[in-house]
């Protein structure tokens, strides 16, 4: 058996079959005494998978906070002004907004969160990788002389800024401040993925780190974004006598969302173009079958936002009632929360 690194950094191993013609002479002494090598095999794949998993859901939750505050709110208040005034009800008065932002600070916390708890499971998923009396010494080097090193302090400072963001978004005074800490932090995260995954082996590389920074960025801020509209949805529903006050904020999401999905399209596009070599990869390949299992995915919870765009958000302006947003909005929320599982998945497989 056989275990190297691949040119994207990921674990590749294999089996080597031989053999050896029979001989009446006296067999040679072993210069070197055979030395058994333990192998980390399925257990290291999963812990791999799970630490990714962490990274990509911890992302998504602190950048589409980020997205969400940046792009949505302040739309939602523009659009609560003068002759909308009346429709959006207190979607525009500052109480709203204050909770509105305590709301997203439970997203990016709980994102925060998950990204702290990825950073010593990716590490450990590396050294799991190398045998063990190597393996420290192997992730010494693999820290200070590698680009997966880069993107894994990268990952370490980001969540330092993010924590010490959020400690001050809740202070009086210092909220503006915080969420500063908290927005440039959470633009730094995309280059732990990027940095430790297949963004970096495609050829021309400027092409391919830009395709996979706003394919990251795309999703976080249309996943992201949803949990962030769900978690308002709930308290929406227990406070507003009228559903209908709702209405500007979903739609502000709307216009962000589609953005994001669109680009999530292109860029996803552009990655598999550069990926493979020939559309036949997708299914005689391991890497292949992954990324087909991954769009499944992602295209279902894409034709259930497709459903809250064309047929739920209208009707809340005839029948305004958030029960069935809430339950169109968290199917979309689990959809795309299997397909960061099948992307983690995907990240693991050797192209």
């Amino acid at each position: 058996m056989w275990a190297t690194a691949g040119p994207d950094g990921h674990r590749v191993s294999g089996r080597l079959g031989f053999w050896v013609q029979p001989t009446t002479e006296p067999p040679a002494r072993a210069v070197h005494p055979e030395t058994p090598v333990q192998h980390g095999g399925e257990g290291e794949g999963l812990l791999d998978h799970f630490a990714r998993f962490l990274l990509y859901a911890g992302i998504v939750g602190v950048l589409g906070a980020v997205a969400f505050r940046t792009a949505v709110v302040p739309s939602t208040r523009r659009t609560a002004t003068g002759e909308h005034r009346e429709t959006a009800g207190t979607v525009a008065d500052d109480e709203e907004v204050r909770r509105l932002q305590a709301a997203l600070r439970q997203i990016a916390t709980a994102g925060c969160v998950l990204v702290a708890i990825a950073l010593p499971a990716r590490l450990c998923a590396e050294a799991a990788a190398f045998p063990p009396g190597q393996r420290w010494e192997a992730v010494e080097t693999l820290l200070y002389r590698t680009p997966w090193g880069i993107g894994w302090w990268a990952h370490c400072t980001s969540a330092l800024l993010i924590a010490a963001g959020l400690l001050l978004a809740r202070r009086k005074g210092s909220g503006a401040l915080g969420w500063r800490m908290v927005s440039v932090a959470a633009l730094l995260l995309p280059l732990a993925p990027l940095l430790a995954g297949h963004g970096v082996s495609d050829r021309p590389l400027p092409l391919s780190t830009a395709a996979t920074y706003l394919h990251i960025g795309a999703a976080a801020a249309w996943v992201g974004g949803l949990a962030c509209l769900a978690l308002a949805a709930r308290s929406a529903a227990k406070r507003w006598p009228d559903p209908g006050h709702f209405i500007p904020l979903l739609g502000a999401f709307s216009r962000t969302a589609r953005v994001a999905v669109a680009t999530l399209i292109a860029t996803g596009a552009l990655k598999g173009w550069l990926h493979l070599s020939s559309p036949g990869q997708l299914l005689d390949t391991e890497w292949g079958a992954a990324l087909l299992v991954k769009l499944g995915w992602v295209a279902a919870a894409m034709l259930v936002g497709l459903y809250n765009w064309r047929v739920v958000q209208p009707s809340l302006a005839t029948a305004p009632s958030l029960g069935r947003l809430r339950a169109s909005v968290l199917c979309e929320v689990v959809l795309a929360t299997v397909a960061i599982w099948a992307t983690a998945q995907l990240a693991t497989q050797p192209l």
